[in-house]
């Protein structure tokens, strides 16, 4: 997609298909218990490990490194984007 991952979802009730594969979901949710997959439009995540901002700098500026690091320690990708300080102090409190 032109947008990449600022690309605007297309799930939305009567939206047409943005893709030759159609509708483009922000997430996808699996649940095991019936084998059903639920597409979700959500809101941007400040600290998704994926699409963040802090990710999406780090990997601009260290291309190959980046993904060496993080493919040897994933726990990385909770630093950078700030997920494991988020997930420290709601242990704190």
């Amino acid at each position: 997609h032109p947008d990449g991952f600022r690309a605007s979802s297309s799930v939305a009730a009567g939206a047409p298909a943005a893709s030759l594969l159609g509708a483009v979901p922000h997430q996808v949710r699996g649940y095991l218990a019936d084998f059903r997959l639920a597409p979700a439009e959500t809101e941007p995540f400040t600290k998704c490990i994926c699409c963040s901002e802090a990710v999406m700098q780090k990997y601009a500026e260290e291309r190959l490194a980046f993904v060496e690091q993080i493919t040897s320690d994933s726990a990385v990708l909770e630093e950078i984007s700030g997920l494991a300080a988020m997930k420290a102090a709601v242990t704190e409190e």
